[in-house]
């Protein structure tokens, strides 16, 4: 399969609201024009999601997603060792893009505020991200949330390749699909949680982004995996996906390894539905990703309100089995804690 990668900065958008370039590179080199969208505004999705580990032990995901229609906030706290998730969130509503979500992955600082007279179930949550050239720093302040509170430095090497595709839909050249995945960057800070303070430092503690900005089908379905750790002394992370989109230029299929990417080419999930909880397994096409996903957080959710449905299958667990580079070296990954997803959604 063709595997098209973007070298050169462009926009994003022509003037009718279609894809310049596509395909995937290893830095955001696209300018994300969003005055070239011809789409109403309920048909624009933007959001940013931000994970944080600690140990093998703990986990802190944040998300803001502006879909038009509303600004959905999620903050989710998972215990690994305990095999428990605590989930919540809320909605904003009518937000119609106006939650100025930065149009850059790199740069601009988000700050979010879950209250006003069109905020539901958020009980205040405020968060920010100021961004540097090489790092950023998060706050949250979550009271109603077990009194959730953190301050993270967030390191990141701009040198470093990361996961970045710029994906077209075969329906409607007005739909797209740009985005940019991070894992693997060190951080240090606190979280305060339930009474506890967990202390984290560069040695022992990581962070991941997945940032995205696109004009999507009303129905759309997609799939993704995403894992971390190092091996004899290295660093490896692995993105894989699909599900969505017209991939006949690329796919968003990666490794990294010391931080340089290693592309490769379709990869399938095989998922018991009839067994949930049961692993996951995940080969591809050229033989170079062969992996097991052994679930330790089952986080299933269906929400049907109409004109919005989703319906999410996610796992947390460890990762083991082994990824092939360009130059055929053989990595054999053992307990890689990572998560996986299908989700279709209607929105």
């Amino acid at each position: 399969m063709t595997q098209n990668e973007i070298t050169k900065p462009s926009d994003l958008l022509d003037k009718r609201g279609a894809l310049i370039q596509k395909g995937w590179a290893r830095k955001p080199l696209l300018r994300y024009n969003r005055e070239n969208i011809p789409v109403k505004w309920h048909r624009i999705k933007e959001w940013e999601h931000y994970t944080f580990i600690h140990k093998k032990k703990y986990a802190l995901l944040v998300t803001a997603g502006d879909i038009g229609y509303f600004t959905l906030l999620g903050t989710q706290f998972l215990d690994i060792s305990k095999k428990k998730a605590d989930v919540v969130g809320g909605l904003s509503f009518f937000t119609r893009g106006k939650t100025q979500l930065p149009h850059n992955s790199m740069e601009g600082d988000t700050i979010v505020k879950g209250s006003g007279p069109f905020c539901i179930g958020l009980g205040g949550m405020n968060f920010a991200i100021k961004r540097f050239p090489d790092k950023r720093v998060f706050g949250i302040d979550y009271p109603m949330f077990k009194g959730l509170k953190a301050r993270i430095v967030m390191h990141q090497d701009p040198k470093l390749d990361s996961m970045v595709v710029a994906t077209p839909f075969k329906e409607d050249h007005h739909q797209f699909y740009y985005n940019h995945k991070l894992n693997l960057n060190p951080c240090k800070g606190w979280i305060k949680y339930d009474n506890q303070t967990i202390n984290l430092n560069v040695k022992d503690s990581y962070w991941g982004l997945d940032w995205g900005k696109g004009v999507w089908p009303y129905k759309t379905h997609w799939l993704w995996g995403t894992a971390a750790g190092r091996v004899d002394g290295h660093d490896l992370w692995f993105n894989i996906g699909y599900g969505f989109g017209d991939l006949t230029t690329h796919t968003e299929n990666m490794i990294f390894y010391d931080g340089v990417c290693h592309k490769t080419d379709k990869v399938t999930f095989h998922i018991d539905k009839k067994h949930p909880g049961s692993p996951w397994k995940f080969t591809s096409n050229d033989g170079r990703i062969e992996l097991v996903l052994k679930p330790v957080i089952l986080s299933p959710a269906f929400v049907d309100i109409g004109l919005i449905m989703t319906n999410t299958d996610t796992v947390w667990g460890f990762y083991s089995g082994h990824v092939i580079l360009d130059n055929g070296k053989k990595i054999e990954i053992k307990n890689f804690l990572g998560h996986a997803e299908d989700i279709s959604f209607r929105w």
